[in-house]
């Protein structure tokens, strides 16, 4: 049975850099192709420990992890929404597994999407469309702080008043202004 079905009628509606975990060759061949374009940049990783690395220092737009093993998996997304500088980073998993009880286990762990094998490329790019949307929106809704420390992060509203109160804030960015 094929993993994923070729079409080039969806094509990618934005340039993306795209971070692809997958321990297995076939299937990180078969992503990396459906997926790249012109606009494109595919960042590779045959483990979830690579991945992590890599989304570190690069700063992906998406994550798409075919980690295999459910552990693999969950793990990945767990590290990334636990690290402040990939926190925000959508995470897109393709999974063989049918198990709500899986399914469930990814969303727990950061997952944004879920992508079941064997897939459409059209539910590949929609669920990569909608995972970055919705982080976009997500950033949007959030204010844009300085630290003391020189760090930079978004952070909502309640966040931003205890960070004021505690004093670690230098300024910050709401509604094109700052403050």
């Amino acid at each position: 049975m094929p993993v994923g079905t070729m079409s080039t009628d969806t094509p990618m509606q934005q340039q993306l850099t795209l971070l692809v975990v997958a321990p297995n060759q076939d299937i990180l061949n078969l992503v990396t192709a459906v997926l790249t374009t012109e606009d494109n940049r595919i960042m590779v990783a045959d483990s979830a420990e690579e991945g992590f690395a890599l989304a570190l220092e690069e700063q992906p737009d998406v994550i798409l992890a075919t980690c295999g093993l459910e552990e693999v998996g969950t793990n990945l997304c767990m590290q990334v929404r636990q690290e402040q500088r990939t926190a925000q980073i959508p995470v897109v998993v393709l999974t063989t597994s049918s198990k709500q009880k899986a399914f469930a286990k990814y969303f727990a762990n950061g997952c944004d999407q879920i992508v079941p094998v064997p897939f459409k490329c059209e539910i590949l790019y929609a669920a990569i469309m909608n995972a970055c949307k919705r982080n976009h929106q997500d950033i949007e809704s959030k204010i844009h702080v300085l630290f003391r420390s020189g760090q930079a992060d978004f952070v909502d509203s309640a966040r931003l008043n205890q960070l004021l109160s505690n004093e670690e804030v230098i300024c910050f960015r709401r509604n094109g202004g700052l403050a």
